[in-house]
């Protein structure tokens, strides 16, 4: 008899746990995430090599979202990890796509030296100025908006400033 109520007690907290995170995770689409305010200081650069670019090559992960922010590139990432070095680099060859507004191709390269398989979900921040100083450069004027074509990645990036 013990062991019947404890089972109906396990069953019935599984079903309620699972009734819990299916209306949390419910929706279809992609969701906003709950952002993470990044200082620009604390991003990484991003590297403008057209060699670095060409030669870029990932491991893999999954993205689950990216937004641009200001000065900063901000992007969602899953990957198997968790006890190793993990290293996100975004590249970009720096030629501007002659469109209005001007695109650019960018790619998250992703070097992953980590043997464990634990799934990791992290936000990492790109500091992206340098591109605004790029378009500057060839431009000659001091604003405009670039189109960023992040490499699997579908939705529309835009960086104006």
């Amino acid at each position: 008899m013990k062991l019947s109520v404890y089972i109906i007690f396990f069953v019935s907290l599984t079903g309620i746990a699972l009734l819990f995170n299916c209306h949390f995770n419910s929706g279809g689409g992609q969701q906003d995430p709950d952002p993470i305010d990044f200082d620009n200081e604390d991003c990484k650069e991003i590297l403008i090599d057209e060699l670095k670019y060409d030669a870029a090559q990932t491991d893999e992960y999954e993205m689950d979202y990216a937004y641009i922010k200001g000065d900063t590139l901000n992007v969602i990432v899953k990957y198997g990890g968790g006890c190793g070095l993990a290293n996100f680099r975004l590249i970009t060859n720096g030629l501007f796509m002659e469109s209005h507004p001007v695109q650019l191709d960018v790619i998250l390269s992703f070097n992953d030296e980590d043997p464990c398989e634990a799934l990791i979900t992290k936000q990492i921040c790109f500091n992206i100025l340098q591109l605004a100083t790029l378009y500057n450069d060839s431009y000659q004027t001091g604003h405009g908006t670039i189109i960023l074509r992040l490499k699997d990645y579908d939705d529309r990036l835009v960086y104006d400033f």
